[in-house]
Formats: structure tokens, sequence, C-alpha cells
């Protein structure tokens, strides 16, 4: 009997940069990560329903998988530290 393979467990994987703005593209969407990660290098695993990202081997941030172009995927707890360090940023910020 052959053995099932989950859909979980295939990934393509990327090498990706974390932005200034605490942002990994990868392909062509946009996926938040914690704003401590900033100007690091990440490895990006795009699995069927998920992406899931880590640095140095850890994960730090893990999101929906989105199969459109140009959406913006975010977590409003990876900007909670700078929050905490600029709160009037918070009234001028974009809307997440």
């Amino acid at each position: 009997m052959a053995a099932s393979v989950s859909c979980r467990t295939r990934a393509t994987t990327a090498t990706a940069w974390v932005s200034s703005t605490a942002l990994v593209r990868y392909r062509c969407n946009d996926y938040s990560v914690p704003t401590a990660y900033g100007f690091r290098d990440v490895l990006v695993k795009g699995f069927v329903e998920e992406v899931v990202i880590l640095c140095g081997g850890i994960e730090i941030a893990r999101h929906e998988r989105i199969y459109g172009t140009g959406v913006f995927v975010s977590d409003p707890l990876h900007y909670l530290a700078l929050i905490e360090t600029k709160p009037n940023a918070f009234d001028k910020a974009a809307a997440l």
C-alpha cells in the first residue's frame, strides 16, 4: 500500500529579504513579520494553504497563503513592538 503524502509537507521554498516596513515578498504578495526582523534574510516556505517565514531556522511568521497578486497580508501583532515605542504613530498608521 502506498503511503499518502500530506499537502502540508510539500512546500516551495525561497529566500527573501525583510524590508524596512517588516514585509517579505513571496509570489508577488507582501507578508508581514515582526518588526524586530527588519533587514534580515529569511526563508519562505509556501504550502498550499499557508506561508511560513523562518529566520535562522526559527519560525517568525505564519499566514494564510494568498494566490492573487499585489496583496498585503498582515498580522497586527507583528507591529505591536513598534506601536509601543511610538504610541502616536498609531493615529497616523495605515489601516492594518
